[in-house]
C-alpha cells in the first residue's frame, strides 16, 4: 500500500486535497463563511492538474502493453476532462458575471463584489477574514439605478450578521429623505460620510412653539449606534431648516428668519458647536442677502449661492469662505 501510494502520489494527495476542499466549504456555508474566489480557482486547477497527472502517473505503472496503456490514457483523459470541466465551470462560473477585489476602507478590509449584466446595480461588501474565506452574508450593499456610477447612486443597506437589514440610507443631500423608518424615529437629515461613518440630525422630544429641539449624531459602526455630538446635548432651531454636512467637521444649518431663507449656522468642529456665519458685506446688502443654495465645493474652495433682492429682479451672486464656513465674502 505504501508503494503504490509513493507511485501515485498525485491521485492520491489531490484525492484528499478535494475532499477536504469540499468538507472546508461545508463547514465555513455553516458557519457563515465563504471561500475566497481566487481561492477556489486556485484550489480547483491544483485539483483537476493532480488527478489528471495522478492517472497518467497510475497508467504509467500499470504492467501491460504500450498499446494498451495508450487506451488506457485516451479513456482516461476523456472521462476525466468532461468531470474537470464540469467542476471548473461550476466553480469558476462567478468569474462570468463578477469580480471580487479586496479592498481597505475606513483602515478596515472588506471584500468587494461587483456584478456586471443584469446585476450591475449594486455592489457588495463583505468582512475580510484572511486570504482563504471571507464572511458569507455582506456587511453593506451600495444600490445603484442602472450603473455602478456615482450620478446613479441611491444608497447604502447595512446587514447585521444574520443578513437582516439594520440601517438602509438614502443619497440624501438635503432634508427630504424616503424611509419610513427615518420619518418614525424623527430624523431630520442623514448623511453617509464613509461606508462606516453617519452622521444624522434627530428631533428631540421637546417642541416649543414653531422650533424644534435637535440632536447631532454621529455613527462610526455603519449605524449600529449613534454618540451625540452637540456639546450643548441639545440646539434649538426653526422648524423646516434644511441641513447639510460636507463631512465629517464641517456641517451647515440654513435658517428661515421671517419666511425668507436668510441665516446660516455652521459648525467646523463636527457638530460639537453651531456658529451664525459672517458676511463681509455692507448692512444694507445684508439685509437683502437671501442664501439659494447650500455651500458647496468647487476645486477645494467652499462656496454658496446667494441673491441680493434690491429690486423684483434678485440679482445672483456666489460668494467663498476661506474659513470652513465661519465667513463668507463675494468672490
Amino acid at each position: 500500500m505504501k508503494k503504490a501510494c509513493r507511485k501515485n502520489y498525485l491521485f492520491v494527495f489531490s484525492l484528499i486535497y478535494f475532499f477536504l476542499f469540499i468538507l472546508g466549504w461545508f463547514i465555513l456555508s455553516r458557519l457563515n463563511y465563504e471561500y475566497l474566489f481566487m481561492f477556489k480557482a486556485i484550489s480547483t486547477i491544483m485539483i483537476i492538474l493532480g488527478m489528471i497527472g495522478g492517472t497518467f502517473q497510475i497508467v504509467h505503472h500499470l504492467e501491460c502493453s504500450d498499446r494498451d496503456k495508450i487506451s488506457f490514457y485516451i479513456s482516461y483523459f476523456i472521462i476525466e476532462g468532461f468531470f474537470s470541466l464540469v467542476f471548473l465551470i461550476i466553480i469558476l462560473f462567478p468569474l462570468l458575471s463578477q469580480t471580487e477585489k479586496i479592498v481597505t476602507i475606513d483602515d478596515k478590509k472588506y471584500v468587494e463584489i461587483k456584478y456586471s449584466f443584469l446585476l450591475s446595480n449594486r455592489i457588495d461588501y463583505y468582512d475580510f477574514e484572511n486570504i482563504i474565506f471571507r464572511r458569507k452574508q455582506p456587511r453593506f450593499t451600495k444600490n445603484y439605478n442602472n450603473s455602478l456610477s456615482e450620478t446613479d447612486y441611491l444608497g447604502t443597506t447595512y446587514y447585521d450578521d444574520k443578513g437582516k437589514i439594520i440601517n438602509k440610507l438614502e443619497d440624501n443631500n438635503s432634508s427630504d429623505l424616503n424611509s419610513d423608518d427615518f420619518f418614525e424615529e424623527k430624523i431630520l437629515y442623514i448623511k453617509e460620510i464613509a461606508p462606516q461613518t453617519i452622521i444624522r440630525v434627530k428631533s428631540g422630544e421637546a417642541e416649543i412653539g414653531y422650533k424644534d429641539v435637535i440632536i447631532v449624531e454621529k455613527s462610526i459602526d455603519g449605524g449600529n449606534s449613534f454618540v451625540n455630538q452637540l456639546k450643548s446635548q441639545t440646539l434649538t432651531v426653526g422648524r423646516d431648516e434644511i441641513y447639510l454636512f460636507l463631512d465629517e467637521t464641517i456641517g451647515f444649518i440654513k435658517e428661515f428668519k421671517d419666511n425668507s431663507n436668510k441665516g446660516l449656522l455652521v459648525t467646523r468642529d463636527g457638530g460639537r458647536t453651531f456658529n451664525p456665519a459672517q458676511f463681509e458685506i455692507d448692512s444694507q446688502s445684508l439685509k437683502n442677502l437671501y442664501i439659494e443654495e447650500m455651500p458647496y465645493y468647487e476645486q477645494d474652495q467652499l462656496k454658496l449661492i446667494g441673491s441680493f433682492y434690491y429690486s423684483n429682479i434678485p440679482e445672483k451672486v456666489v460668494m467663498i469662505s476661506d474659513d470652513q464656513g465661519l465667513t463668507w465674502k463675494i468672490s
